[in-house]
């Protein structure tokens, strides 16, 4: 998923891969044991061994019906609303903030 939201990311030749996806795998581990419970509604940004609990997003766009969401039809509201595709303002910039060197704009 990486290498299209990023492009091409060289693998370090040895030492500790920063974009590995299996650097989120502990997080989600430890924020689903019993004693993680009462952390909920956060939003975590990990870029290797870092990890930033980032401020909560506005509540944003509210997509409504009276039943279950199918995926195909959920999938075309986003693409009408949204048909340059959405980011949050900022989002990247804040990333880097975060501590993700390889976002970092300018």
């Amino acid at each position: 998923m990486t290498e299209h939201t990023f492009g091409e990311i060289p693998k370090p030749e040895d030492g500790f891969d920063t974009m590995d996806p299996a650097n989120i795998a502990p997080i989600v581990v430890a924020l689903a044991a019993d004693e993680a419970q009462d952390i909920t509604g956060q939003c975590f940004f990990i870029y290797g061994g870092a990890v930033n609990v980032l401020r909560p997003w506005d509540a944003g766009k509210l997509f409504a019906r009276d039943d279950k969401w199918d995926a195909d039809d959920f999938l075309a509201q986003l693409r009408e609303r949204f048909p340059g595709g959405a980011t949050p303002e900022g989002m990247v910039a804040q990333m880097g903030k975060a501590g993700g060197q390889s976002l970092q704009v300018g």
